[in-house]
């Protein structure tokens, strides 16, 4: 296939959303126009998954992609877009920008995305379906172009629990992990830029500063996310709590570092959600896979000589915390099994396995508030339970 050939698909397709965009800001309440815009969008990222290495990297070289990149930032900010239609630019943007190396140059929306979303949640009249489609936007966009975002989450996230829109508290709760993750991740990339830039220059005397010579630190939780991920666990809805407690778990699993009063306080969290009534089963798998990475953090060391902390009397209190006899029913059986196999996949190798289930069926023994044959059942539960699907 031609150069030529290979791109004018996409550049035909361009031109038919451009169409369909048009005849949305005339009748922006037509099911039939949303539906054909919609479809166009599903229609191009089906074929960039279709496509062989050759069409793509022609495709990536004219231009074209870049172009509709562009596009569908314009479109979600400035036209009236059914959820569906966002959420099918969100799939077509995510295969696009998962092939293009560098990400043709997706990252100069970033600050577009960015003003948008913090002008909609500032100002309580504005578009609620425009601030999803701006946060949803930008989680995609920084999940593979990262940046440095400044965001303070009270000030420039709708609140995840006040905000009259549902939909809005759910995609800053998507977007969270990627404004703390990506942010931390452009730093590293500076940073090894530097680096790479130093070399040549000690050849002409100039010393290394050595604080490129450490390598980069795990990226640290500030007390304002972790407010903000509280308001939302607590909020009544049980969407906004689901959404709260998996951007959680997509932040722990991406390597943030609580603080000794982080983690106590994260563990309360997950703790009174586990011990709630009416848990839904994926919200049982969510809690305890955070409490199972909270664990793993705190986990010091492959020796397995105590559990979850660094002292016998802190990995006391951890057990004493989190399985309480009188608190035990079978969804908290259930949560606190996924925890610990939570634990054990992250933490544990096939030598390691037998030295970490002694240590805390050890750890519940020395307890006054369980014992091994009460805790036995919750590293059995693990497996016959599983995780929910």
């Amino acid at each position: 296939m031609g150069h030529e050939d290979g791109t004018n698909w996409l550049l035909l397709l361009l031109e038919r959303l451009r169409r369909a965009a048009a005849q949305l800001k005339v009748r922006p309440a037509s099911d039939q126009d949303q539906a054909e815009y919609a479809a166009a969008v599903q229609l191009l990222e089906l074929r960039v998954l279709a496509l062989g290495g050759d069409e793509w990297r022609a495709l990536a070289a004219s231009g074209a992609v870049a172009a509709v990149v562009g596009f569908a930032v314009e479109s979600v900010l400035e036209d009236p877009l059914s959820g569906f239609a966002v959420e099918a630019w969100a799939g077509a943007l995510d295969a696009l920008l998962a092939r293009a190396k560098p990400a043709v140059g997706a990252a100069q929306h970033v600050p577009r995305l960015w003003d948008a979303a913090k002008q909609l949640a500032r100002d309580r009249g504005g578009s609620n379906a425009t601030l999803q489609a701006a946060l949803t936007l930008l989680r995609v966009v920084l999940k593979r172009c990262p940046a440095n975002v400044d965001c303070v989450p009270r000030q420039n996230l709708p609140h995840p629990v006040k905000t009259a829109a549902v939909a809005p508290r759910l995609a800053a709760l998507e977007l969270l992990p990627y404004l703390i993750l990506q942010s931390h991740k452009y730093n590293e990339q500076q940073q090894q830029q530097q680096q790479q830039q130093y070399p040549q220059e000690e050849r002409t005397g100039s010393p290394t500063p050595s604080s490129l010579l450490l390598p980069p630190p795990r990226p640290l939780l500030a007390a304002a996310w972790l407010d903000y991920l509280r308001k939302a666990v607590a909020c009544p809805l049980p969407l906004v709590r689901e959404k709260g407690v998996e951007s959680l778990c997509v932040l722990l699993k991406g390597c943030v570092v609580p603080d000794t009063a982080q983690s106590t306080a994260m563990l309360d969290m997950m703790m009174r959600l586990a011990e709630g009534v009416g848990i839904s089963c994926r919200l049982e798998n969510d809690v305890g896979t955070a409490i199972g990475c909270l664990l793993a953090a705190t986990q010091h060391g492959s020796d397995w000589t105590h559990f979850a902390a660094a002292t016998d009397a802190e990995a006391a209190d951890i057990i004493r915390h989190l399985f309480n006899p009188s608190a035990i029913n079978h969804a908290t059986q259930r949560v606190l099994s996924v925890a610990i196999g939570e634990l054990l996949l992250q933490t544990v190798s096939l030598d390691s396995m037998e030295r970490a289930v002694g240590c805390f069926l050890s750890c519940c023994s020395r307890s006054r508030t369980m014992t091994a044959g009460t805790c036995r059942p919750l590293l059995l539960g693990r497996c016959c339970f599983g995780r929910h699907a």
